[in-house]
């Protein structure tokens, strides 16, 4: 889910059925749906429209970005995560989402200007979101 959306495509997910109950959905499909549901969440927060893939801005390869405004980074992974911010000298809110279990944990702020390296407060898959303060 996360790699299609930072990729900016559109995720699609089928729900499975068992042939035994035929018409009921599987519980193996909500961890999709739960990730759909927070990926929604999280692209009402920013200029969808105006962000495009900018994997090259990242050591994940994974980044969905209006740059100078918002970041939205995959670390499949988890781990550091390099971001290259450069081109700008905003400053960010930095918010961790935990892709296991939903939890977002603050951090931040984060200035623009340079290279920065960055770690999420838990292990496992990992999105970090920069939402420019200047905006």
């Amino acid at each position: 889910m996360w790699k299609t959306f930072t990729r900016g495509l559109n995720p699609i997910f089928m729900d499975t059925y068992d042939a035994k109950v035929l018409g009921k959905v599987r519980p193996q499909d909500d961890g999709p749906r739960r990730a759909m549901g927070r990926a929604l969440a999280l692209s009402r927060r920013i200029q969808l429209a105006r962000s495009t893939p900018h994997g090259e801005l990242t050591s994940t390869g994974y980044c969905l970005a209006e740059p100078g405004v918002s970041y939205v980074i995959f670390a499949p992974e988890g781990g550091e995560v390099e971001i290259n911010l450069t081109d700008t000298k905003a400053t960010f809110t930095v918010e961790w989402h935990d892709v296991n279990s939903g939890k977002i944990s603050a951090a931040g702020p984060l200035s623009g200007g340079s290279k920065q390296l960055m770690k999420p407060p838990f292990q496992g898959p990992a999105v970090l979101f920069l939402h420019s303060v200047n905006r």
